[in-house]
């Protein structure tokens, strides 16, 4: 059953029956999840900020050297529209409905990850998909503010004192300047929140 991560609510829903843009459908053709898709940009005080399109997605991969994927998403982008225009794929307010586009994809040859395809008792679980693409290059850009802070090993930081700003602060005023990958403070936050539970970073005892 498809799923979509609510940015929001900060957990994924069930979509039953969903639909999706073509952006959306080329995302999902790639195997990548669609929270990890950065649709719309929202600051701190829930006011739009901006929003991306698939040309700023793929960008990012070519900026990592991942050309390869980039030129796919492309394909499945033209491909997309062709099946539209050919009457492969039909638009209902300009989106396809999932269904026929994994139907579609399996007739094409395209393997579509079933990571988009979840029970719903998983996501009552509260089980939640792999951070993924954009999870790693937040992480790296962490790892690297803390290095550029003179901090080479995250695990073991130093702990904070009374009075003097911490590392977390100096580390969040690095990498926010990279906000097509930190849009918000709190996906700073988050982030820095998921490496703690994974141990990346610490505190030395």
């Amino acid at each position: 059953m498809p799923i979509i991560y609510d940015e929001e609510a900060g957990h994924d829903r069930v979509i039953l029956n969903p639909f999706l843009t073509i952006d959306e459908a080329v995302i999902v053709l790639l195997g990548k999840s669609l929270r990890d898709f950065p649709f719309v940009h929202f600051d701190d005080n829930g006011e739009h900020e901006d929003t991306y399109e698939l040309e700023d997605y793929l960008q990012l991969f070519y900026d990592s050297d991942d050309k390869d994927l980039a030129k796919k998403g492309l394909k499945y982008h033209e491909d997309l529209l062709n099946a539209v225009e050919n009457r492969e794929l039909f638009l209902f307010n300009q989106r396809l409905r999932a269904i026929k586009l994994i139907e579609w994809a399996g007739q094409k040859g395209i393997p579509v990850s079933s990571e988009h395809l979840i029970f719903i008792k998983n996501n009552l679980a509260g089980k939640r998909p792999p951070k993924g693409y954009w999870y790693e290059l937040r992480k790296t850009e962490i790892i690297n503010a803390l290095a550029q802070l003179g901090h080479e090993d995250p695990a073991h930081l130093p702990r904070s004192r009374n009075g003097i700003r911490g590392i977390r602060a100096n580390v969040r005023d690095i990498v926010m300047k990279k906000d097509h990958l930190f849009h918000s403070q709190g996906v700073f936050r988050d982030t820095w929140q998921d490496m703690r539970h994974e141990k990346i970073i610490g505190e030395s005892t």
